[in-house]
């Protein structure tokens, strides 16, 4: 027999209210939130670059590091 699956709030003990919050419409909240999708319209895409940049820099590091290898890994790369 399948067992009947209970919605959380349902439960005995539980809150009857919504498990997600309500938006808050408070004018602070909402100025920031305006703020910050301006923000993210004049900065999203030099954001974007730097997030790569950061990402190329490391990855060149950790090749980098690894072009010092035992001496015995260098001669078979170079077929020595």
């Amino acid at each position: 027999m399948a067992t009947r699956r209970v919605p959380f709030s349902a439960r005995p003990g539980a809150d009857a209210g919504p498990s997600y919050p309500a938006e808050d419409e408070r004018p602070e909240v909402i100025k920031l939130a305006e703020m910050a999708q301006e923000n993210e319209k004049k900065y999203g895409f030099l954001i974007n670059v730097v997030n790569v940049g950061i990402i190329v820099v490391f990855l060149l590091l950790l090749w980098w590091l690894n072009s010092f290898g035992t001496p015995e890994r260098k001669e078979e790369s170079y077929g020595v």
